[in-house]
This record gives structure tokens, sequence and C-alpha cells, in this order.
């Protein structure tokens, strides 16, 4: 039998995009932490596209620096030279990846509804300038709520056979998510329940997959009276519980979170548990967490705080001083993180460099070399900027070698 060695990363990518409209359907942000690192940062000014170029690098000689693309073994998602298109109000419009020759390997295009939530994203995937698959993903809403999304998929590898996948999201009478069915063809594939108590807490997610049932998991939810959870049981191959137990103050913060495991037959023996407590101070800062393991194994963290802004943290292990960190800060921008040894000597720092309109332009990293006893510079990021303040340059070196070189290309609405 012939494997197929497209279909699978097409698929992936189909997946990967629904994480975003997850992220947009809470509210969470309109862009992914994703597509974000691609952008370089929030995007600034009326933005009508952007394009990611990423080059690995090796030896600067004589000033000049040496970089190439990724070959086909090293490229992945978070490397890939790609473009992102937006229509006037900021809406992803278009989404493509290229080879290292610049032709297209993998494009989507975005269609919106009049409330801006995705109704079609068509994805095409080639291959020496040639189409090999081709989606249609549509998308149904109740308010922002997903209540179904079908892709139809067709590939170059079996024109014969139409693939299509549907998720089927329904409510409860109090218009809370009851199930999410996943159906390949007309057979169910995988399902997720959903229970909730009388004030709409979710005490049960169950997750089904009827061609896997080693991938089944059920999590179970206890709550207070004021709503807090108090323990949270996901239970996994039907043999394994993974217990997390929490502790509130009156004031609704947690001040001890306790973590282990329990096997079926074993009720009585809890494996690889860890306790944290929590302590603050009279503004809700977090001063202190204290971290103990199974072992008695202790890790003690304190924080200071200046105008609200983490300015100490002192952390001890089995009691003993291992390491402090200061952070400075000029005109509301840190200046300086250095950590330094029980005995005040310097063990590293990273320190930044800003222009005229406060975007940082450098990063540099300094460590205590041991054997030497003196301070080196083991690396620095350098980034540079167009007039809206977009980063259009991001490079990052170790010692003298460049690591990586990202040059990001903006246009414009006018």
């Amino acid at each position: 039998m012939e494997i197929n060695p497209f279909k699978p990363y097409f698929i992936t990518l189909l997946f990967c995009f629904c994480f975003s409209l997850s992220a947009q359907e809470k509210d969470e942000g309109k862009y992914t932490e994703e597509q974000l690192e691609v952008f370089g940062g929030t995007l600034q000014g009326h933005v009508k596209s952007v394009e990611r170029i990423y080059y690995i690098g090796g030896e600067v000689s004589e000033g000049v620096e040496k970089k190439r693309f990724p070959n086909d073994n090293e490229s992945n998602s978070t490397n890939e030279h790609c473009k992102y298109s937006f229509d006037r109000e900021g809406n992803i419009t278009e989404f493509q990846t290229f080879d290292i020759l610049g032709n297209v390997k993998y494009k989507q295009i975005f269609t919106y509804n009049n409330l801006r939530l995705p109704s079609h994203i068509e994805s095409f995937q080639y291959q020496d300038k040639k189409q090999v698959a081709h989606s249609l993903e549509t998308y149904a809403y109740k308010g922002k709520e997903v209540v179904l999304r079908e892709t139809v998929l067709n590939t170059n590898f079996d024109k014969k056979k139409t693939n299509v996948f549907k998720d089927i999201t329904k409510f409860n009478h109090k218009d809370l998510k009851e199930s999410i069915s996943g159906y390949a063809g007309n057979k169910l594939q995988t399902k997720i329940t959903f229970t909730y108590d009388d004030k709409g807490n979710l005490t049960q997610e169950e997750y089904k997959n009827l061609t896997n049932k080693e991938e089944h998991t059920t999590t179970y939810y206890t709550y207070d009276d004021k709503g807090q959870l108090l323990i949270k049981e996901r239970i996994a191959l039907g043999t394994v519980h993974y217990f997390d137990t929490f502790a509130y103050l009156s004031n609704g913060k947690v001040w001890q979170k306790t973590s282990y495991e329990i096997y079926s037959g074993e009720k009585d023996k809890k494996r690889k548990e860890t306790i944290t407590y929590y302590t603050y101070d009279a503004n809700g800062d977090l001063v202190e967490d204290q971290y103990i393991s199974m072992d008695d194994f202790k890790v003690v963290t304190s924080y200071c705080y200046e105008d609200k802004k983490l300015k100490e943290n002192y952390t001890y292990v089995q009691e003993a001083l291992k390491s402090v960190t200061f952070w400075r800060e000029e005109n509301g921008k840190t200046t300086q993180q250095e950590e330094f040894f029980p005995d005040g000597k310097l063990q590293g720092g990273v320190y930044y460099s800003y222009d005229e309109k406060g975007n940082c332009t450098m990063e540099l990293s300094k460590y205590y070399n041991i054997r030497k006893r003196t301070i080196e510079t083991i690396g620095k990021r350098i980034y540079k900027y167009d007039k809206y303040n977009n980063c259009i340059y991001e490079a990052k070196f170790f010692r003298d070698s460049l690591e990586y070189l990202i040059e990001r290309n903006f246009t414009y609405y006018e």
C-alpha cells in the first residue's frame, strides 16, 4: 500500500487553524500566540499583509551574516516562510507558506459572516506548483459558538473519493454546551460530553474515541458553595487517576494546590504527590510560593514589588539560598534582569537597549564562567523596526554564531 506523505501534513494544518478559531470564539484575542510570534508582536498601523522569512544562521565571517533557508527536514510551523493578508478590520483573509524557491506550498482563504466570524476556510496544498489537495471548511454558529464545522477534503491521490468530516455541537436547554460529536463521513469517530450542576458549573467532561479506546478520558470537577473548584480528577486508560486539589483564602485566592496520581486498586497510595503553598501581601500580590515534593524536596521563592511591579525574587532550595534575581527599569522599560549567587557574585543577566520610540533594539545575555571566573557575553538578540514600529528584522546570536535571522515585510492600507 502506498503511503501518502502529504495528506497528514494537510490535515494537520487544517486542525491547527481550528485552535485559532477557538481562541477567537473565547475572546482571548484576535490572533493566537503563534501568529503574534510570526508578526513580531502586536501589529501596529493599518497592516495589509506581513511576510515572515526565516533563515538558519552560521558563523559570522568579517561582519557578514551567513544564512540559508531551512531544508525540508528542518522546516516546521515555527520557521516556515509564510505570509498573512488582512482586510481593513484586521481579519485574516489569506495565509500562505512557501518552499525554499518561493513557490506556494500551502494556502488558506478565509470568508467571514456579518458577525465577522469565519464562515468558510478554503485550503490548498501544492507540490511542484501543482495542486495536490483541496478542502473547504464551513462553519455554522449559535451566537459566537460553533455548532457545526464541516470539512470536505479532496486529494489528487484519491480523486474518486471525497472525504467529509463534521464536528457537531449540541447545547442543553440552558444554552450550555452538551456534546461535541466528530464524524468521518457518516461514522461517529469521537464524542465529548459535558455535564453540569444546578449552578451551571461543569462537573464532568468525557472524551471517547471510538477508533482507539486507549484515548478515552473522563474528568470530574467538584466545587464548594462559592463555585470555587476544589477537586479536579482526570481518569485516563480507566486505571490512572490524576488529581488536582485546591484550597482558598476568603478573598478567593488559592493558598494551596496539591497534585498526585492514584492507580486503580491502590486508592490509599498516592504517587508523584506535590504540594504548593501560596502567600500574598495586602495588595493581593504573590510574595511567596513553596513547592514540596513527595520526597520532601523543597523549593521556596520569595517576591518583592515596587509600584506593583516585580523587582526582586529569592530562590531557596532545601532552605539554602540559591539565587537572587533583580529587575531594573528606566522610563517604564526593563533595562536589566540580573541573577546573583548567594555570595553576591553575578551569575548571569539580560540587558536591554531601546530606541527613542521605546522599541527594544537589543537583548544582551551574559553569564559567569566558573572555569575562567569571568563574566562573558554568550548571546544577543537584535531587532529593527519600520516607521510604524513593526519589527522587520530579528536576529539571534550565540557567541559569534548567528542562530537564526527573521526578516518581515509589511504592507499597509492607506
